[in-house]
């Protein structure tokens, strides 16, 4: 297995030429965002040995690249408390984070999306309206390769629903001009389809998406790479904190932000998505 970097030039061009086109549920008020200029963290929650500190970390920092880049909370039991701006419908830094990974003969293209909330499908969403702040979703389309590397035709893509996703042949998933696939983002949840319609999980759960009425999200196509905070390169994808704040809720559930791109799994049947591309679209197949 191999990750290709992203100074390959042909891996850019493969992501820039199957790039998903995006439309919004009338009720998902938020595009993906720019994980880093979403809103300024007001401090750091931790959840430790069963005991709740809500202040563990005050003052604030400026984004979430100076909170990953102290270096001091690199760990699953930290959450990012961001800012009451979060609920808020995002400007022009609307952003989506491309990666490549190789398993056998296969080149697994994944698109990353980060959205500041998850709320109750409702446009100027309130505090009562919070599930949970923060939110990673992706997509990936496989292109297979032939035995000289030589890009063939892709042959598959899969989406991510909550912690599960379904994949579709090539051929099955909607395109625009032939290359790029259509994906249709549901209300309130984010969660990502091919198609639109009701979406049942879980039994008893359903996500909708519908038919665009107005026109696919634009937004910038970023590679995965480090960036500098006070002067030291940090992989910001590798942190192992929660991307939003921690809940307490009644009945007695814990939920919160999710963990980030590099700890993405499922919980069917627990495969890690970032690091096991071909077993999440394996397993999902025609789902």
């Amino acid at each position: 297995m191999n990750i290709l970097p992203s100074g390959h030039h042909w891996i850019e061009e493969l992501s820039a030429k199957h790039r998903p086109k995006i439309f919004l549920h009338e009720l998902e008020y938020s595009s993906p965002v720019s994980y880093d200029n979403v809103a300024p963290v007001d401090r750091i929650n931790a959840y430790i040995n069963m005991i709740f500190y809500e202040d563990w970390a005050n003052g604030g920092f400026d984004n979430a690249s100076a909170v990953i880049g102290t270096g001091l909370y690199d760990d699953e039991f930290y959450y990012m408390d961001f800012s009451e701006t979060s609920l808020q419908k995002q400007g022009p830094d609307k952003e989506i984070y491309s990666r490549a990974k190789v398993v056998e003969n296969i080149v697994f293209v994944q698109y990353w999306m980060f959205y500041p909330s998850s709320t109750r499908g409702t446009r100027n969403a309130k505090k009562e309206d919070l599930v949970h702040e923060g939110d990673w979703e992706m997509m990936q389309v496989a292109v297979k390769l032939d035995t000289t590397n030589k890009i063939l035709t892709p042959e598959g893509a899969t989406a991510s629903q909550h912690y599960w996703g379904k994949t579709f042949l090539w051929d099955k998933v909607e395109k625009a001009n032939k290359q790029n696939p259509v994906i249709y983002i549901a209300g309130g949840s984010h969660a990502t389809y091919f198609t639109k319609g009701e979406h049942r999980y879980k039994i008893i759960f359903k996500d909708y998406t519908h038919e665009p009425k107005e026109k696919a999200e634009e937004y910038i196509l970023k590679p995965f790479e480090p960036v500098e905070v006070n002067q030291q390169k940090i992989s910001w994808w590798l942190w192992h904190g929660h991307w939003g704040e921690f809940n307490r809720t009644w009945p007695p559930a814990f939920s919160g932000g999710p963990l980030g791109p590099k700890y993405r799994s499922t919980q069917d049947p627990g495969i890690n998505i970032f690091d096991q591309p071909k077993i999440f679209y394996d397993t999902y197949y025609n789902q």
